[in-house]
């Protein structure tokens, strides 16, 4: 009888209790493991090796990569709301607020539409990593493979011999066999996770963006219908 009680009361606090996120539970160093959109993966359209890092300070201050010298970027905890708010550098750009879980060693964030979802890991400490510039991809880049969906589907692809050239005065250009060329400006963001290129070099204003992924470049297709396909064209450096 007494054992029963004891669990009794056990549930009855236990069951009125509400799950809060303290700021101590969030302040460390983290790496991202895994970014979903809508249920797929998509980890590498926002994060590379540099960035993928978050460290959060007590401060109310935190960095993102092991290349962030920004001072601007901060964090707020809403523990009650168990609401994460960034500012100035999310790893989903525009998305500033976050729903948050928290363990020991990891964190889950959930946009508030819930397309977005975001998987870090606590670690000790950032690993040493040599830096890629834009020196490092002035060069001429070369179709090395094309997946639909994730499935590498390369020879079927009609364009196999396509190639742009990054040249070291911040021009492209683009071309295949048929001698059709396309040029324009290029230009590695700030985060050094994208290439963006731009018709007019006083505007800026980019039309596609290439992501890096460790040695290789690529895009995907963009098409409003969501049914579509997913395609992506992988490019390597011609040696």
């Amino acid at each position: 009888m007494k054992k029963l009680l004891t669990f009794t009361l056990m549930a009855v606090l236990l069951s009125g209790c509400k799950y809060e996120t303290p700021p101590e539970m969030v302040v460390g160093k983290w790496q991202i493991v895994k970014i979903t959109e809508n249920g797929h993966e998509n980890t590498a359209q926002f994060v590379n090796k540099y960035n993928k890092f978050i460290i959060f300070s007590e401060d109310g201050t935190y960095t993102r990569g092991v290349l962030d010298s920004l001072s601007n970027k901060s964090w707020m905890l809403y523990s009650e709301k168990n609401e994460l708010l960034l500012l100035n550098g999310s790893p989903v750009q525009g998305v500033k607020q976050w729903k948050i879980k928290a363990s020991d060693n990891q964190l889950e964030l959930t946009d508030k539409h819930g397309h977005f979802k975001i998987l870090l890991n606590r670690i000790e400490n950032l690993p040493e990593i040599s830096i890629r510039t834009e020196k490092d991809l002035i060069g001429k880049w070369i179709v090395d493979k094309v997946t639909i969906n994730g499935y590498n589907n390369t020879k079927e692809y009609a364009f196999p011999e396509r190639w742009i050239l990054l040249s070291k005065n911040g021009k492209f250009y683009n071309g295949g066999k048929d001698n059709n060329q396309n040029t324009g400006y290029w230009q590695l963001d700030e985060n050094l996770t994208a290439i963006n290129f731009f018709n007019n070099k006083e505007t800026a204003e980019t039309f596609i963006s290439f992501y890096i992924d460790d040695d290789r470049i690529w895009y995907e297709k963009k098409d409003d219908d969501r049914n579509k396909p997913s395609v992506r064209i992988y490019f390597k450096k011609e040696m």
